[in-house]
This record gives structure tokens, sequence and C-alpha cells, in this order.
């Protein structure tokens, strides 16, 4: 838990390098305690990510896999050795959108991609007056 709370405040400053340490520390600590925890391989992972030390991160999450963890904790694992900048940066959250044409498009669909949305609604009247005349 200390280690969760420790990398979440490291989280909001990135540049505290001495919580990130520390946060690696504590999961390290629980990985001794109970080596055979997916979840603690998990967590160690996402805090040497943050790190970018990501040879060490593809053996947590490997180890993570091999103890069996849930399925919530075997996707995040696949997806981050898939793409480990995935643990170090923002990405898009899923969606799934109808173009003006009634053709569906998700996010999925455009992977690899680069991606540019412009997203405007109709809000005030005075706007939605106009767009009706």
């Amino acid at each position: 838990m200390k280690g969760t709370a420790v990398l979440s405040a490291a989280d909001a400053d990135k540049t505290d390098r001495k919580k990130m340490q520390s946060s690696e520390s504590e999961f390290r600590s629980a990985v001794q305690l109970d080596p055979k925890s997916a979840g603690f391989h998990l967590n160690l992972a996402r805090a040497l990510l943050r790190q970018s030390k990501d040879d060490e991160v593809k053996q947590e999450l490997q180890s993570c896999l091999e103890f069996h963890p849930d399925e919530k904790q075997a996707s995040e694992a696949r997806l981050l050795l898939g793409d480990p900048r995935r643990g170090r940066e923002e990405f898009a959250p899923g969606f799934e959108v109808s173009t003006l044409q009634g053709q569906q498009i998700s996010l999925q669909q455009l992977a690899g991609r680069v991606v540019v949305m412009d997203l405007w609604a109709i809000g005030c009247p005075r706007a939605a007056s106009r767009c009706r005349n």
C-alpha cells in the first residue's frame, strides 16, 4: 500500500526521482515477501516503467504473467509488454464514434496512425440557431 501511495505522489510530481525510487523499493520489498504474487510484480513493473528501466520491466511483467494474475492484471501486463511507453505516457482512452456518413470508427481501428481530432459541440442557443438556418 505504501508503494502505491508513494507512486501516486510521484506521478503528481514527475520530477521527484526520490519518490520514484522509494516506490520501487517498497514494491521490491513486497516481491521479496511474496515472490509468487502477480500483483506485486505488476506494481514493481509500474514503478520501474516510470523510471524508464525497460529491461527490468519486461522481467517483472513476465513474472507477473507467470504467476497467473487475474484477467485485468494479465491484460495490463500484456499491454505494457507490447508497448512500455503506455506506462509512462498518457494515451487516449478507447472510443467509438459515428461519422456523418454513418460509418463506425474506433480508436482500435486507428492504431499505429497519427490521428487529429477536431471535437466540437453546439452548446449555446445562438450557435444552434445558426446551424439550423
